[in-house]
């Protein structure tokens, strides 16, 4: 009741994800709603949304070695697009990862 429709010829895809900070546990990670995001066959990037009413969404925080972080994240794609993948760049340090939706 309280999210927006989508646009024509767009939907709603929610994600479950888990996260594992394999530094020590003394050190912490870092999660940001912002450091995955979603391509398809469009080739344009969709950002995280917000759904509001939806138990168990991911938000962003820090937590210590050895703990998982466990939750749904929601992108606005294309319409029955069964190529989307979700990615994470890195910018500065390391490699793209791509992680393909089932």
């Amino acid at each position: 009741m309280f999210n927006d429709k989508p646009e024509a010829g767009q939907e709603y895809i929610q994600v479950e994800v888990s996260l594992v900070c394999t530094r020590d546990a003394s050190s912490k990670c870092l999660f940001s709603q912002t450091m995955f995001q979603a391509v398809g066959a469009d080739g344009l990037i969709h950002d995280v949304v917000f759904v509001a009413g939806v138990p168990g969404s991911l938000e962003s925080t820090e937590f210590f070695g050895g703990a998982t972080l466990t939750g749904k994240l929601f992108y606005l794609v294309p319409k029955d697009d069964k190529t989307v993948v979700l990615f994470h760049d890195p910018m500065l340090f390391g490699d793209s990862v791509y992680l393909g939706l089932p």
